[in-house]
């Protein structure tokens, strides 16, 4: 069973931690699939604030991805959705029309990092509400750094607190939290370039889908 650990900051709830989500063996199935398809990881770009198209730029972000989970994803949404009801009440949104979308695994060698940035997304479909980062990996780690810092949202004042939150990236750690908040991974320090020393997470964005029913009736 999944230990939750929750934001105990001021204002309203930042995140949602839990802690061994999935188990040992999840853990272990990801690193091997992971190992199995390390040359098509590929590196990571950032999105356009005015343009919306992807490009380069390691000073902002620097690590490998991959947006292919294989045969695990199906397994992995369907896990994220049972955890969906209890996260939506703690963090004080609506539940309903909440549906986990693209998945993207990371891999964070030496210097690997995320400057800050938010995650929301907004399609004809719907809009990103959530997100969620799966931590797998060797445990004890084989890096130090790669805290995901998650920011304030200072307006208005308090809202989601008022002070980053540093949470470490344990394996089999599983996050959630609002795609609005600003957030960013923080420096990797290893003295190791093996595959397996790296940061690896798992990120799947929750979409809150269009209301069909409402759309249809304006």
């Amino acid at each position: 069973m999944a230990n939750q650990i929750q934001n105990s900051g001021a204002g309203r709830q930042r995140y949602v931690v839990f802690d061994n989500a999935f188990g040992s063996q999840h853990v272990a199935d990801l690193m091997a699939y992971a190992a199995q398809r390390q040359d098509d990881f590929t590196s990571a770009k950032v999105q356009s604030p005015i343009s919306g198209k992807p490009y380069f730029d390691p000073h902002q972000r620097d690590c490998l991805k991959l947006r292919d989970l294989g045969p695990h994803q199906h397994r992995f949404q369907t896990a994220l959705n049972a955890f969906l009801p209890q996260v939506s009440h703690a963090l004080g949104i609506a539940p309903e029309r909440l549906e986990p979308g693209e998945i993207e695994i990371c891999a964070y060698g030496p210097g690997g990092h995320f400057g800050r940035h938010h995650d929301v997304l907004r399609r004809s479909r719907g809009t990103r509400e959530l997100t969620s980062v799966y931590y797998f990996g060797n445990e004890p780690r084989l890096f130090s750094g790669g805290e995901l810092r998650i920011h304030a949202l200072n307006l208005p004042i308090g809202e989601f607190g008022d002070a980053p939150v540093d949470i470490e990236p344990v394996a089999d750690r599983l996050i959630f939290f609002p795609s609005l908040l600003p957030h960013e991974v923080l420096e990797i320090q290893s003295p190791s370039l093996a595959w397996d020393a790296r940061r690896f997470s798992l990120t799947c964005w929750i979409w809150r889908m269009r209301d069909e029913s409402a759309a249809g009736a304006e």
